[in-house]
């Protein structure tokens, strides 16, 4: 499991105190030189390393080893509403879809984070990325799913 507590993310030459150095997908191995500066590969990969950038800003993350029976893609720790979240990142191309969509096309995702066992200290998340760069945030729930801000905090209901 790779630790990552830094978020000076740097592009280039100079060498950065927080690099992904790997990460494995399934047989094959994607190697980059860093977070910014890693070639375009396959979109999870992508996705993935789009999303620790975002992570950092809510405290030091632990990226999961990666594997068939993955349950999340890494944790958040340190972060001042619950202290430890667990992640699935996912790419989709319905990036505006409604919750009922998101829950029905991520069922398999949102079925591996309900089968970790929570508290009220402990959220599980699922963040949808899209080609354009469009984030949404979104914590499961014993009985669905809400969205969230980046922050980790519920948005404000529309109204």
């Amino acid at each position: 499991m790779k630790i990552l507590k830094d978020s000076s993310l740097t592009c280039g030459a100079q060498p950065s105190p927080v690099q992904l150095t790997s990460i494995s997908n399934g047989p094959g191995r994607y190697t980059g030189t860093g977070v910014r500066d890693m070639s375009r590969g396959p979109r999870p990969l992508v996705t993935l390393r789009d999303a620790i950038p975002i992570a950092l800003q809510r405290g030091m993350i632990q990226l999961a080893e990666r594997g068939t029976e993955l349950l999340y893609d890494f944790t958040i720790s340190g972060t001042k509403r619950k202290p430890v979240a667990f992640v699935s990142v996912k790419y989709t191309e319905r990036i505006r879809a409604t919750l009922e969509d998101i829950s029905r096309d991520c069922d398999d995702r949102i079925r591996q984070l309900r089968s970790i066992a929570r508290d009220a200290t402990v959220s599980c998340e699922l963040w949808l990325h899209s080609r354009y760069g469009t984030w949404r945030f979104f914590q499961v729930t014993l009985d669905g799913i809400v969205e969230i801000g980046r922050d980790g905090k519920a948005l404000a209901a529309k109204g």
